[in-house]
């Protein structure tokens, strides 16, 4: 999901949950304000838009735990157009037995290939 992202949150029972970023302005406004700043999460690891995960993000859409399909595939989404070889990786997805990795993988397809039409403009 653009706009958020997944942390790890092992202490709380739960695995990840979704953070929202902070908005261009946010991110001003905690410069100008320094001691009353918002906080502000680091992206969680493989989840940071970086194309040198790609091979590693792949490979993970094989993973037998639905949490890692989901955030392999998430990860690839936050890559954009430049995931684009991973698509066929996330096609074998689109309809997994597991609903929310077939809709992120579906989402992610969607926002890759939307990057791609619209980079020329």
């Amino acid at each position: 999901m653009r706009g958020y992202d997944r942390i790890g949150i092992g202490d709380y029972g739960v695995d990840w949950i979704f953070v929202r970023r902070p908005s261009r302005l946010e991110v001003w406004l905690a410069k100008v304000m320094r001691g009353n700043a918002p906080k502000v999460h680091p992206p969680a690891p493989l989840q940071d838009g970086d194309p040198e995960a790609i091979p590693v993000l792949v490979e993970l859409l094989k993973s037998p735990e639905p949490i890692v399909r989901i955030m392999a595939a998430s990860g690839l989404q936050q890559i954009g157009s430049l995931a684009s070889e991973a698509v066929p990786a996330l096609s074998a997805l689109v309809d997994d037995e597991d609903g929310d990795v077939a809709f992120t993988a579906r989402q992610a397809i969607r926002i890759i290939h939307y990057e791609i039409e619209h980079k020329e403009e």
